[in-house]
């Protein structure tokens, strides 16, 4: 994985809690002793008083850090034992959910579908304009690309 494809794995998750209304408070881009690692999106008490209708947000949430990697989403049902935390977090609200093949396929759409509306793209590329110039993007930096891509 590159920095450019984290970036863009990052700042798809927050444009799509920004789009969504699901609080989020930082975003960055990992490096180890060995160099790139990975990601991580912040979003405070994000499984809290979890229902339906939240659960199925976090999904497209999580969804869209893979579309705009853009890399292969996972195939139903999503791995319980895989190495991704996306995946794990995505197989766990799956079960919740008690998805099956038909209705995970559609919420992926939506999550595609989400992925297109101009808030969301707005706000994509000012992370991905954002993460260009540095690896933590703060709750200032959050508040800009949401002001940026015209999220209220």
């Amino acid at each position: 994985m590159t920095q450019e494809e984290v970036a863009r794995h990052e700042a798809g998750h927050v444009a799509a809690c920004l789009t969504l209304k699901i609080p989020v408070t930082m975003a960055r881009i990992e490096w180890g002793p060995y160099g790139l690692t990975g990601g991580r999106t912040r979003s405070p008490d994000l499984f809290d008083g979890l229902d339906r209708d939240h659960a199925r947000k976090v999904c497209r949430m999580l969804m869209a850090g893979w579309i705009m990697e853009p890399r292969e989403l996972s195939a139903y049902p999503p791995g319980a034992d895989s190495d991704q935390l996306d995946e794990r977090w995505l197989s766990s609200l799956v079960r919740y959910l008690k998805l099956d093949e038909p209705a995970y396929y559609g919420l992926r759409s939506e999550a595609f579908t989400l992925t297109t509306e101009d808030e969301f793209v707005n706000t994509f590329e000012t992370t991905v304009g954002i993460f260009e110039r540095m690896p933590v993007i703060d709750e200032a930096g959050i508040r800009l690309a949401q002001r940026v891509g015209g999220v209220r």
